[in-house]
């Protein structure tokens, strides 16, 4: 009978464990803009950071529950430093634009991790996130335009983000969250 593997011999659940980390990382430093945010009394804006914060929490647990159903360890490591006070509105939507923009080369990463790893069903669960790690840097790109064009009239910041909450559609299906409906 052989030895079993070293706990963190398999470099797809490496990277997995990494990226719960990162979420959790994203999704504090997204509380910290919406907080800023709501400080300067723009609502919507903040809110867009307050959503996309629930949403990286949820990330994490997703991959969290992946990693459980594939019995790989799971440890649940202390978040990175984040950025509290911004100088201007558009510093934290860039902020947040180049933090997605990160996370979408290290889902296309562990996306090739998995195929060298004949990991299909792994590949598979990756794939959601690159989709959805996609229309989050898309999001934030024409956020990042808007708040440009806005310049000092952050009005009509507030009054894009209403429209468009008014013709927001929804969301593909997403994996399970650990934790969620036991």
């Amino acid at each position: 009978m052989s030895a079993p593997a070293p706990a963190f011999a398999n470099p797809f659940h490496h990277l997995l464990r990494e990226q719960v980390r990162h979420e959790f990382t994203a999704s504090h430093q997204h509380v910290a803009i919406a907080v800023h945010l709501d400080a300067a009394k723009l609502p919507r804006l903040a809110a867009v950071f307050y959503d996309l914060s629930a949403d990286l929490r949820r990330h994490a647990l997703m991959l969290v529950q992946y990693l459980l159903d594939v019995q790989a360890q799971v440890p649940v490591a202390s978040v990175d430093p984040i950025v509290e006070a911004f100088d201007s509105v558009g510093k934290p939507v860039e902020l947040a634009l180049t933090a997605a923009q990160a996370d979408a080369e290290r889902y296309a990463a562990l996306s090739a991790a998995a195929v060298e790893m004949n990991d299909y069903a792994g590949e598979r669960f990756v794939g959601w996130f690159l989709a959805a790690q996609s229309d989050q840097v898309a999001q934030l790109r024409t956020l990042r335009n808007i708040v440009a064009r806005a310049a000092d009239n952050l009005f009509d910041v507030e009054e894009f983000l209403a429209r468009a909450d008014r013709a927001a559609g929804e969301p593909p299906a997403a994996p399970a969250v650990a934790g969620a409906g036991r």
